[in-house]
C-alpha cells in the first residue's frame, strides 16, 4: 500500500503551544522545492501549476549550481532554519514572534511549509560512516544552519552521497524507507543509461517538460526582523551547534 507515499511531500510540522500541528498543501499547487545551503534559505520552481510543465533537469540542475554559486563563502550569520531545532515551545514563541516582525516573513515560512521537499546542499564531505551518521541526523557543528528539521530533508554531501531525514510526525517509516529505495534503484539505472526506461516511476503518465532559465527559478527566501530578534536567532544556532556537538561527543 503507497497510499502514504504522498505524506512524504508538501507537508510540514508547525510548532505550536502544548502540541504541533501538521500542515499538508495541496499536491495541485506544490511547484517548488526549498534549498538550505550554508543557512541560506532558496526557493526552485520545478513545476507550474498555471502550464502544467515540470521543469527539465538540466534547468533544475543549473538552478542548483547558481545557488552554489551565489551563495556567501561565510555561513548566514542568522539563518532562521536554527530556530526549526528548538524545543516546541520555544519554536512555536519564536516563529510566532518572527510573523509579528512583519506580514511578508508569514509568507515566506508558509513557502517553506508549502515546499515539496527540502534540499540540504552540504558543504562537508562524509569519508566515514560515523561522520555520515552524524551529518544525517544533525548536520554536525559545521552544517547545524542548513537543517529544516520540521519537513522531510534529502541531504546531500559535498562529494555527492545523500541521505533522506525524515520527520515520523509527517509519514511511517515504511514510506520512507520506499522513497529511499526507489531513489537509490533509480539512480543505479540512470548511472546504467537505461533510466527512465527501469524506474519505478515509468508507470505514470508522461509528463511534458520545459527548459527555464536558471535564474528564473530561483528565488530565496526573504524575511525582515529587527537586532533583537537576530539574537534569538543567533542563539538558536548556538544551541543546533550544541546539539552537532553533543553527537559527536557519543561517538
Amino acid at each position: 500500500d503507497a497510499s502514504n507515499m504522498a505524506d512524504l511531500f508538501c507537508s510540514a510540522r508547525v510548532p505550536s503551544a502544548i502540541r504541533d500541528e501538521i500542515s499538508r498543501s495541496d499536491w495541485g499547487k506544490a511547484e517548488h522545492v526549498a534549498v538550505l545551503r550554508d543557512g541560506h534559505v532558496y526557493f526552485i520552481r520545478v513545476f507550474s501549476a498555471q502550464t502544467q510543465l515540470v521543469t527539465d533537469v538540466a534547468s533544475i540542475q543549473a538552478a542548483i549550481e547558481l545557488i552554489l554559486k551565489v551563495t556567501p563563502l561565510s555561513d548566514n550569520s542568522a539563518p532562521v532554519s536554527a530556530l526549526t531545532s528548538l524545543g516546541r515551545d520555544e519554536a512555536a514563541s519564536a516563529f510566532t514572534q518572527l510573523v509579528s516582525e512583519s506580514p511578508q516573513n508569514a509568507s515566506a515560512l508558509e513557502a517553506v511549509q508549502n515546499a515539496i521537499t527540502v534540499i540540504c546542499l552540504d558543504t562537508e564531505a562524509w569519508p566515514t560512516p560515523e561522520v555520515k551518521q552524524k551529518y544525517m541526523l544533525f548536520g554536525g557543528v559545521a552544517e547545524a544552519e542548513s537543517r529544516w528539521y520540521h519537513k522531510n530533508q534529502i541531504i546531500i554531501s559535498a562529494d555527492g552521497e545523500a541521505a533522506l531525514n525524515y520527520d515520523r510526525a509527517l509519514t511511517d517509516r515504511h514510506a520512507a524507507v520506499a522513497w529511499c529505495n526507489t531513489m537509490f534503484e533509480d539512480v543505479q539505472h540512470a548511472l546504467l543509461s537505461d533510466f527512465p526506461e527501469k524506474s519505478k516511476f515509468n508507470c505514470l503518465p508522461p509528463v511534458k517538460t520545459v527548459a527555464v532559465p536558471a535564474d528564473e527559478l530561483v528565488q530565496p527566501m526573504k524575511v525582515i526582523f529587527g537586532k533583537s530578534f537576530a539574537n534569538n536567532i543567533r542563539s538558536a544556532k548556538e544551541s543546533a551547534k550544541k546539539l552537532g556537538e553533543r553527537s559527536e561527543e557519543r561517538r
